[in-house]
């Protein structure tokens, strides 16, 4: 059976096991942290703790945890282990870490761009001019004009001289015919007197 370690002559320098402890995967990389051996070997300065993926065998190393594995696929399952080294001898790999598996940034989400609403334009609505109305004009009724009615003057005739005869110009102012009986004083009628 083949032994694996150091030989006798390096004994004493062989750096303990460092223990796993949890992976957290990333955009194309995964971040696993580990706790230091006890033990770390002789001599105890310049130590390296290396991690390595499976599968692919990616690797990365540092000198305290956490250590960030990069170049991973996304999508892909991996697990890890660390060993951590001194300059002389290397310590045993240790245990599996957990499994992760590397997944890109989510897109960012752009929130659903709401147009403005615009109200809809209602047109002044513009009420009907009505015309004044003009009543109608009734120009004034104007009643006729009757002229005075003169009775006709019928001539006298064969009737003693009156005032009223005078008055009428029938006879003349001293009587009938001038005070003469019986003549024709150039009226229309011939004037009895009596």
């Amino acid at each position: 059976m083949l032994r694996l370690g150091p030989v006798s002559s390096s004994a004493g320098r062989k750096p303990g096991t460092p223990t796993i402890g949890t992976a957290t995967a990333g955009d194309g990389q995964a971040t696993v942290t580990f706790t230091a051996p006890t033990y770390l070997g002789k001599p105890d300065s310049s130590l390296t703790y290396t991690v390595v993926s499976s599968p692919g065998s990616i690797s990365n190393t540092g000198s305290t945890s956490p250590i960030t594995v990069t170049g991973l696929s996304n999508g892909t399952a991996y697990t890890f282990i660390v060993k951590l080294s001194n300059t002389v001898l290397d310590s045993e790999f240790s245990s599996s870490s957990n499994s992760v598996t590397p997944a890109g940034a989510p897109a960012p989400v752009t929130p659903p761009v709401t147009p403005p609403v615009t109200p809809p334009v209602t047109p002044p609505v513009t009420p009907p001019v009505t015309p004044p109305v003009t009543p109608p004009v009734t120009p004034p009724v104007t009643p006729p004009v009757t002229p005075p009615v003169t009775p006709p003057v019928t001539p006298v005739q064969n009737k003693y001289c009156t005032a009223a005869d005078v008055t009428n110009g029938l006879c003349g102012p001293s009587g009938c015919c001038g005070g003469v009986r019986g003549s024709n004083c150039g009226y229309t009628t011939t004037c009895t007197y009596g």
